[in-house]
């Protein structure tokens, strides 16, 4: 991450700009602009492809080839291969597949055919410069026989000059594509100078004029640390005079995979060949040195072989050599609207005199031309995106995860918003909206037929657009890392710039742009549409994420987690990433909804610096995603598999996690986004891999500047749960286009931000409210200071309202509280450096945890009495109650109050001496007896229960829930990890992983107390032997018989653990017919289920009959267990 040391900037003020955050209504094209149907909805079409700008023939004999029986009836449509400009504009808009000029001739058809190149001159100096599309390696055209009209290109002629210009300046190039030095933008280069650093290169310039300057100029690309490199040029033998633009600066940095120069030379050679040496020199080391281009410019004689090829001039009068009356001579200046220049025969050709002025470009031809040939790419299926009504949402696929687009489309079909969804996938679109190149903004101009339709209507407009699939830095696959990318890709903007990664990036805000003249200002332009990208390269991929996207959307686990938020954030940099995460805090807080929510800081710098890494900030992030958070946020250094430069999140974490609750991920940090590389990056992991578990994630695609990185936290802090006008949470797309757009500065950091995930996915923290009213009897105010004191048993009442402030007297169910002690100070620790210091920051948490429990909801009211522990810290500050109630009928509730104090102690309390109760306690399954063997990370299993209350209180000394092994490790933390019991009673449970521990006996003993400090022990031994494989102690079917389908699932002895499952199914002769495996984070004594469809891998169902399934479970470390039974299957 990078810092803006100019920008010093004040957070908080986005309050007073969050109206900006809405996006204002995009102007609209007119609804004539847009056709009613695609060409393409009838009829029979095949599509052909054009390498290079120029004429082409479509002969009788292909035609009648590809199916066209009456040549005179085949009509040509499309606009070929140029790159669509980022403009939105109404003049450069070309909607559909709009018919092109052609001419028929005895041999066919001849068209103008536009190549995915482009050449343009300069006003000044008149030299040319090519740029090829960074998307397409072709142009496309489509045939259909019709009985339209065929276009006609008028005829047009101008005054005769007395002396007509005779030459135009001609251009050839070399350029190879071959690599992408940084693997990002549109930028590649060609041949390798690092080990041959000189090489020839010969280029025919046919027709040249003798004694006429010759102009060449050479981009190249190199890279070396300290040493300044250098160009030589040699002209047909002769050395060209050198200039500093000649020079290569070194590149010190380590964002930049070298420093670019371009230089040019104007020389003079003998005839029609120049063969150019170009030589690479440096003295010191070489990381890279690569070729980009050469472009040639000289003077040609204006005959029909460079007529032929297109030409341009500013003159009005031109005499082509070699030309006749019959030579026809167009205008291509706007391919779509051709001109035939008239011509007059001379002596030596033909003149042709045009009235228009300034640059334009022509081409000549006579009917026995060399022209070229376009490729048959095989026919095109009717189709018509124009006659699709305008949706809420759009999902743009690639034909590999269509099944799973629809899934994602029933879920929001069928969900409260009940979205009108429309699936398509890219080639359609394309065919429609680019002329059948795979343009980014094609896709574009899709979504601005349907938010123009949709604003012209007054009714339906387009919200949300979902990308289904993975983009790359190579979409022509014409480097070597792009062929190696085999998978489908679905396009994304790039920079054109690609050397360095500060400047050069990828974004899919380009996409919700859909004001006219949107796209030009990149980092003020406003976002319209919400878009998130799901970047899966297989349908296993996208599986993956599909799943947990139903799960969190439909059944999300119930629980507190729901209203919980982590915030992790990194040290040094004077504090500022710390700093950062506070003003984030405090505007999540600035709504009713923000302070509703559970708030759990982990600032690194806070513990102790140890072994490289800071163990207790890992253990407390662990801990709290165990416990599932809703919103999980990271501000500081990272790369693009890992957080922090302190080992607190490494590539291999990113791969193991498997959260059970799956929160969203933001990460303000330097390319944790990095989609579009040759590797999977960290949000990909997360999102897209059963080790993850986040169910959407925002970060940074290239390194991000931490100033600006400031100000997008602080406006997603106000986004991130403020509610809309129906009281309902946003969605994630909604939230972060907010907070982009309420950025009033022009900033293309946040471009370099992107949302893996459905933008329509709203955030599953419960919408209606659990609201504390009194506590035993004394209304709760910010004014009343209600305080509850030591030993007391306080009745804590409150009620259940919807959003709209009204009390659900119909709501039935439970309510969970957790009581937290007192807010506090804490001061981090200011480790730094001297390059990169740090400082001391103080922030406030909430206390530790009091108290967890449950209790009844009837008719939207509880009332639970709370046994206050004997020991709660000295400190009159606010203490908390998280509620989350649940309803028998699936109605959810939450909410937070800060407004009574925990303090003092009860001096009249009734006295309690009866000791807490250990019910159970064993290692990793009941079945454990004293003294058996246990595998080298066992996990501790007690429940416990008392006549008041567990203690889970830290304030007082010595009384705090703990376990102790071998009377040497002892383990204070273990009250974290207890979970209260489910019918509200005095007692819970205690699951407590014990790390790794040597091999042999030991004995542990396990402490508890209640509130009254009262205590209970208990002692157990156990032999700890390395390579004990875990223990199965059933394997079974939901299903057997099974006659659609079977789900095996398999009751074992390692809790909480990393377990590869795999189910092999075997008929009675042994042979393997079918087999699946799934590796995940066991829920407790039982694994996720591994589905059978009742057919053999090659997917055809099994026969009736009776077939043995083989389980084997396996740990990480390589031991197994396997167990084998039979199941029946039925016929169909």
């Amino acid at each position: 991450m990078k810092p803006v040391s100019q920008y010093n900037l004040l957070f908080i003020f986005l309050i007073s700009v969050l109206a900006l955050g809405r996006p204002i209504p995009a102007t609209a094209f007119p609804v004539e602009t847009y056709a009613a149907n695609s060409v393409l909805a009838q009829g029979k079409w095949v599509k052909i492809s054009v390498s290079e700008t120029g004429v082409y023939l479509l002969s009788t004999a292909d035609l009648r080839r590809w199916g066209f029986n009456d040549p005179s009836r085949v009509r040509v449509y499309g606009y070929g291969g140029q790159h669509i400009s980022d403009n939105l504009t109404a003049a450069n808009y070309i909607d559909d597949l709009p018919q092109v000029q052609t001419a028929t001739t005895a041999r066919g058809i001849v068209f103008y055919g536009v190549g995915p190149e482009t050449w343009a001159v300069d006003s000044r100096s008149g030299r040319h410069t090519r740029t090829t599309n960074p998307f397409s390696t072709k142009g496309y055209y489509y045939l259909t026989d019709s009985d339209a009209a065929p276009r006609e290109i008028p005829a047009e002629s101008g005054t005769p000059a007395s002396t007509p210009a005779t030459t135009v300046t001609a251009a050839v190039i070399h350029e190879q594509d071959l690599i992408s030095p940084n693997r990002s933008g549109h930028y590649a280069v060609g041949e390798d100078f690092r080990f041959n650093q000189s090489r020839d290169f010969r280029f025919n310039l046919p027709g040249r004029v003798e004694d006429t300057d010759v102009w060449m100029q050479c981009s190249f690309l190199a890279n070396t640390p300290s040493a300044t490199s250098r160009l030589t040029f040699t002209a047909n033998g002769s050395t060209l005079p050198s200039s500093s633009s000649d020079n290569i600066r070194p590149n010190p940095s380590s964002d930049a995979c070298g420093d670019t120069c371009v230089t040019a030379k104007t020389f003079s050679i003998n005839g029609s060949t120049l063969n150019l040496n170009l030589r690479y020199s440096v003295s010191g080391v070489v990381k890279d040195a690569y070729l980009d281009y050469i472009v040639v410019n000289y003077m040609r004689n204006l005959d029909m072989e460079a007529a032929l090829a297109g030409f341009f001039t500013t003159d009005r009068c031109f005499t082509i050599a070699g030309a006749s009356a019959q030579t026809t001579v167009w205008d291509v200046t706007d391919p779509l609207n051709l001109n035939t220049i008239e011509t007059a025969a001379t002596q030596n050709g033909a003149t042709a005199s045009t009235p228009r002025t300034g640059l334009r470009r022509y081409i000549a031809w006579n009917d026995n031309s060399a022209f070229r040939t376009p490729v048959n790419e095989g026919t095109v299926r009717n189709q018509d995106i124009h006659s699709v009504p305008v949706p809420d949402m759009v999902i743009v696929t690639t034909s590999a995860l269509r099944s799973e687009a629809e899934r994602i489309a029933r879920l929001h079909r069928d969900s409260r918003d009940s979205l009108d969804v429309y699936v398509v996938e890219q080639s359609l679109v394309y065919n429609e909206f680019g002329s059948g190149c795979g343009d980014v903004n094609a896709i574009r101009r899709m979504l601005k037929m349907f938010y123009d339709r949709g604003n012209a209507d007054g009714g339906k407009r387009l919200k949300y657009l979902l990308m289904m699939g993975r983009g790359t830095f190579d979409h022509r696959r014409v480097t070597t890392q792009g062929q190696n990318q085999r998978y489908e890709h679905l396009p994304i903007w790039q920079t054109n710039t690609g050397h360095n990664v500060s400047s050069s990036y990828c974004s899919d805000d380009i996409l919700a742009m859909m004001a006219d003249g949107s796209g030009l200002n990149f980092g003020g332009d406003k976002l319209d549409i919400a878009v998130g990208r799901i970047s899966a390269r297989t349908a296993d991929e996208a599986r993956v994420f599909v799943d947990r996207l139903i799960k969190y959307c439909n059944t999300p686990v119930a629980g507190e987690w729901r209203n919980h938020v982590m915030l992790l954030a990194d040290d040094q940099d004077s504090g500022t990433h710390m700093k950062q995460t506070e003003t984030m805090v405090n505007n999540m807080q600035s709504y009713e909804s923000g302070l509703g929510m559970m708030y759990t800081k982990v600032y690194i710098d806070e513990f102790e610096f140890s072994n490289s890494m800071y163990a207790g900030a890992r253990d407390k992030m662990y801990r709290t995603l165990d416990n599932g958070v809703a919103w999980w946020n990271y501000i500081g250094h990272g790369g693009s598999t890992t957080l922090t430069a302190d080992k607190q999140f490494e590539t291999s974490d990113l791969y193991s996690l498997y959260l059970r609750h799956a929160p969203v991920f933001y990460a303000a940090t330097c390319t944790f986004g990095r989609w579009d590389d040759v590797e999977q990056c960290g949000i990909e992991a997360l999102t897209l891999e059963e080790s993850g578990g986040a169910v959407a994630a925002i970060s940074a695609t290239r390194p991000v500047y931490i100033s600006l990185n400031g100000v997008l936290s602080a406006s997603l802090g106000l986004e991130a749960f403020a509610r809309d006008e129906n009281g309902r949470f946003r969605t994630v797309g909604e939230i972060i286009n907010r907070a982009k757009n309420a950025m009033t500065n022009d900033d293309l950091n946040k471009r370099r931000y992107v949302l893996l995930g459905d933008p329509a996915m709203r955030l599953m923290v419960p919408e209606n409210h659990a609201v504390l009213e009194s506590i035993d009897g004394v209304e709760v105010t910010d004014e009343n200071q209600v305080t509850v004191s030591a030993l007391q048993r306080p009745v804590f009442r409150g009620s259940i309202y919807d959003t709209r402030g009204e009390k659900m007297t119909s709501f039935n169910g439970t309510v969970s509280l957790t009581l937290y002690d007192a807010e506090y100070s804490s001061t981090t620790r200011g480790r730094g450096t001297e390059k990169d210091p740090g400082e001391k920051v103080t922030f406030e948490q909430q206390g530790n945890r009091l108290y967890s429990g449950s209790g009844a909801v009837i008719a939207g009211e509880f009332a639970v009495t709370i046994p206050m522990p004997a020991e709660v810290s000295d400190n009159f500050r606010p203490a908390a109650l998280n509620m989350y109630a649940r309803a028998e009928s699936g109605e959810e509730a939450s909410g937070m109050n800060r407004d009574f104090y925990v303090y003092g102690f009860d001096d009249t309390a009734q006295a309690d001496t009866v000791p807490p109760t250990i019910d159970r306690i064993y290692i990793n399954h009941e079945s454990f007896r004293s003294g058996d063997a246990v595998n080298t990370t066992p996990t501790l299993i007690v429940t416990v229960s008392d006549d008041v209350g567990i203690n889970l209180s830290n304030s007082g000394v010595g009384h705090q829930m703990a376990v102790s092994v071998d009377g040497k490790l002892s383990y204070n933390n273990v009250a974290a990890y207890y979970t209260p019991a489910e019918d509200g009673s005095a007692g819970g449970s205690v699951i407590f992983p014990l790390g790794t521990l040597s091999n042999g006996h030991h004995e542990l003993t396990f402490k508890v107390w209640d509130t009254s400090s009262n205590s209970s022990a208990d002692v157990i031994e156990f032999n700890v032997v390395e390579g004990q494989a875990p223990k199965i102690f059933d394997a079974y079917s939901d299903a057997n018989p099974a006659s659609v389908e079977a789900n095996f699932y398999v009751s074992h002895n390692r809790p909480d653990a990393m377990l590869t499952v795999t189910v092999d199914i075997l008929d009675l002769d042994g042979r393997l017919l079918w087999n699946d495996s799934n590796k995940g984070r066991a829920d407790m004594f039982l694994t996720s289920p591994i589905h059978w469809d009742l057919c053999n891998s090659a997917g055809h169902r099994v026969p009736r009959g009776i077939y043995i399934y083989r389980v084997t479970v396996s740990t990480g470390s390589g031991e197994t267990s396997s167990v084998s039974k039979r199941i029946a299957v039925t016929g169909q």
